[in-house]
This record gives C-alpha cells, structure tokens and sequence, in this order.
C-alpha cells in the first residue's frame, strides 16, 4: 500500500470535486492510492457519479457552483456523527443524495418558447384577390382543398416544440387531428382537406396552439381561453411557454 492514508486521500477527493482538478504531484499521488484500495475507488466513483448529476453537458453550471455549499454541509453533518477516523461512506452517500436534489433544482426551470412563432394558413385572407373583395371578408375554404397551417419561428433551433389545432362552430369545440411535420429549424406544418378540418358547411373559428414541450396546455385551458377571445376571430394571445391565434373561416 502507498503512503498516503484514508484521511489525506478523503481530503485530495473532496478538493478535486470543489476545485475541478488537483496539482500535479496531489493527483499523482490520489491516483497510486485509488490503484491500491478498492474501497477508495469505490467511493471516488460515487464522487464522479455525483459531480455528473451536477454538471451533466447543457447544465447551468453556476447554478450548480451556487448550490455546492448545501452538497458540502450535508457531508459535514453525517461526518460530525462519527468519532475518530473520517470514512469514505459518511461522505460519498450525502454527497450523492445532495447532487440529486441539486441537480433537480438546476433544471426545474419552467419551458419556455425557444423563439416567437408565426402562423401562416391557407387559404387566408391575402387569397382573396381583386378590386371587389372586402379586406375584412373571411377566407373560404372548399371541401376539396387542403387547410394548411404553417408556424415558423423567428430563428432556427434545436428544442422540441408541440403544435395543435381546434375547430370551433358553436357549442362544438374539438381537435382537428392530423400529423405535424417539423423541419430542422423548427417549423411545423398540417395539412388537412377542407371537408376533415371543417366537416360541415358554414362559419368557424380555427384555434392554433404551439408550445415548448412539457408547456403545452390542456383542451380545457385552451377551449376557455377561446371563449374569452372568441368576439375577435383574429386574436391572439402568449405565454413564456405558449401562443395561442384564432382566425375564422367559411366552409362551403
């Protein structure tokens, strides 16, 4: 066995884990140590377990640094229950358990949009060409065309977004199911044919909803926050996590 003892390689660890790294002649000495005792490394190994659920790649690593001092204090508690010699075990297990609530805190933000989306559908009012149309008029679709809707963000990103959309006639407020496809900058697309969108002839409210995944509201959110908007069938409305647009529509 080397020279260095269970107390001076506790400390060595502990340091590494604060600090990010060790001098030289320390690390070299920590690792002969970890070489020779297999409870050392054991528990070393946990400490590695514990310092990736803290800095895991993408992770607000300051926030982590902020917070180290409660994973410190709960090792030094559990260490002031023993008398004599300080063992791994009374560190690593604390430590461990102090990582996982940290690294729970550190991303326990709420989902926010990555960007401002928005929404393109056709057809639309800028169809309706011509002297003769009113600028006001609702646009018309047929039961043989497609109702496309199309959200495009600001800018390119690599989050994961969610897309849907409601039909609203009446007391009859339902989805309009159908595939969202996504492109790799973030836009996503439906389309559907007019008689599936709006199945029957006359006026509706189309409601498009997108949000970033895990911030998407449920139907009844959203069917009560139409209700408040539904005088303006060009309204819209947004949170940090989602937005909201509702446009009318005529069906023939």
């Amino acid at each position: 066995m080397d020279g260095l003892s269970h107390e001076a390689a506790i400390e060595l660890a502990e340091r590494r884990f604060v600090e990010g790294q060790l001098p030289e002649a320390e690390g070299q000495a920590l690792r002969a140590h970890l070489r020779e005792c297999k409870d050392c490394r054991r528990a070393y190994d946990a400490l590695g377990e514990a310092e990736r659920a803290l800095n895991p790649e993408g992770a607000d690593s300051a926030a982590a640094q902020r917070l180290w001092p409660t994973v410190h204090a709960a090792a030094q508690a559990q260490e002031a229950k023993r008398r004599g010699r300080r063992r791994w075990p009374l560190i690593v297990v604390p430590i461990m358990a102090a990582a996982a609530a940290v690294a729970a805190v550190v991303f326990s933000t709420p989902a926010t949009l990555p960007t401002p989306y928005g929404l393109e559908m056709t057809p639309s009012r800028s169809d309706l060409r011509g002297p003769t149309a009113p600028s006001k008029k609702l646009p018309i679709l047929q039961a043989d065309a497609d109702l496309t809707l199309v959200l495009r963000p600001d800018r390119a990103h690599g989050r994961s977004v969610e897309a849907r959309a409601y039909r609203l006639r009446g007391t009859n407020f339902s989805r309009i199911e159908g595939q969202w496809q996504t492109s790799e900058e973030g836009s996503l697309r439906l389309s559907e044919p007019g008689a599936r969108a709006l199945p029957e002839v006359g006026a509706w409210q189309v409601v498009v909803v997108v949000g970033a995944s895990g911030a998407m509201p449920d139907d009844e959110t959203v069917q009560a926050k139409v209700a408040q908007l539904a005088a303006d069938s060009g309204a819209e409305f947004g949170t940090e996590g989602w937005r909201l647009w509702l446009r009318g529509m005529v069906r023939e």
